[in-house]
């Protein structure tokens, strides 16, 4: 998902999408889907990234407004939309959809139509 992908990423400067810290003696120790961090107060430690649904509803309307997820998204968008040559992939137009904040913050499944 998206969202756990960006989650990922900022939880390395940003504290608040860390879950499950535990003290770590080496970045080599490291269980599978954990990263590595340091702190002056405790040390190097490792913590999972948290999951979107982990957030509150504060934690995801803030996680929505956040410029730096707007540009994680805008970032794998034009990736997504190029081949390995650089190219513009043929079908990227029919890839746009629009989904509204309500939805995104709704607890049920996203659906999206795609197609006319």
């Amino acid at each position: 998902m998206i969202f756990d992908a960006y989650l990922a990423q900022a939880s390395l400067s940003n504290p608040i999408y860390r879950a499950d810290p535990k003290p770590e003696a080496a970045a080599s120790d490291l269980a599978p889907g954990r990263l590595s961090g340091r702190s002056d107060l405790i040390g190097r430690f490792s913590y999972r990234p948290r999951r979107f649904a982990e957030l509150n509803r504060r934690e995801r309307a803030e996680l929505l407004s956040d410029p730096g997820f707007r540009a994680f998204l805008v970032s794998n968008r034009e990736k997504s939309e190029r081949t390995e040559g650089g190219q513009p992939r043929p079908s990227a137009a029919a890839a746009f959809f629009s989904v509204s904040p309500e939805d995104m913050l709704a607890s049920g499944p996203v659906e999206v139509v795609l197609g006319p």
